[in-house]
C-alpha cells in the first residue's frame, strides 16, 4: 500500500510541545499534486479543521485524480464540531488525537454516534484516562506518547499541498 501524509494547513491552534510540526520545515517539504499513485492520503496539518471547507476543496481536487484512494483525516478538533461540520461524508477515516485530559473529558461527553460507516481511530496520549462512554465502541483506541522527530513510516510519502492554490 502506497500513502501520502498530506500537510493542508500549517496553522494550529494548539501549541504542543511534543509537536512534529516543530522538527521539520514545512515549506521545504515538497508540493504534492497529482495524487494518482496513492492508495491512502492522510490529510493532517497543523490542524486542517480549522478550514472544512478548504478541506472539501483538497478532498474533491484528489478524488478527481483518484476516485479509489482512501481519505483519512488526522485531527484533534473537537468531535461535535467535527460531525457538525459535514466533513464525515467525504471521509473513510477520521483519526482523532486526544492530547490532554479536558480533551478526553470533552470527547467521552458527547452524545453523537458514528453513523457514517468509516474507520474511526481515537489516539490517546499516554497518562490521560478515557471514562466510560457507548461511543468508544465505536473507535480503535490507541495510547500514543510524543516521539522525538516523528519517523515517517516507510511505505509514506510525506509532502504539503500548494497553500496559495487553496487559500481564499
Amino acid at each position: 500500500m502506497k500513502t501520502l501524509r498530506l500537510i493542508v494547513t500549517k496553522d494550529c491552534n494548539r501549541d504542543c510541545s511534543g509537536c512534529c510540526n516543530n522538527y521539520y520545515n514545512i515549506n521545504e517539504l515538497p508540493i504534492i499534486s497529482n495524487y494518482e499513485h496513492y492508495d491512502e492520503i492522510i490529510i493532517t496539518g497543523g490542524e486542517p479543521m480549522l478550514y472544512p471547507h478548504l478541506i472539501e476543496d483538497i478532498i474533491l481536487d484528489i478524488k478527481k485524480i483518484n476516485p479509489n484512494c482512501g481519505i483519512i483525516l488526522y485531527t484533534a478538533y473537537d468531535f461535535l464540531t467535527i460531525i457538525n461540520s459535514g466533513i464525515i461524508g467525504f471521509l473513510d477515516g477520521l483519526t482523532i488525537t486526544l492530547h490532554t485530559q479536558k480533551d478526553a473529558d470533552n470527547f467521552v461527553r458527547s452524545e453523537y454516534y458514528c453513523i457514517t460507516p468509516i474507520e474511526y481511530r481515537l489516539n490517546v496520549v499516554r497518562g490521560i484516562k478515557l471514562h466510560n462512554n457507548p461511543i468508544l465502541k465505536q473507535f480503535y483506541i490507541k495510547e500514543i506518547k510524543w516521539i522525538k522527530e516523528c519517523p515517517l513510516p516507510l511505505h509514506e510519502t510525506f509532502g504539503r499541498i500548494d497553500f496559495n492554490k487553496y487559500k481564499k
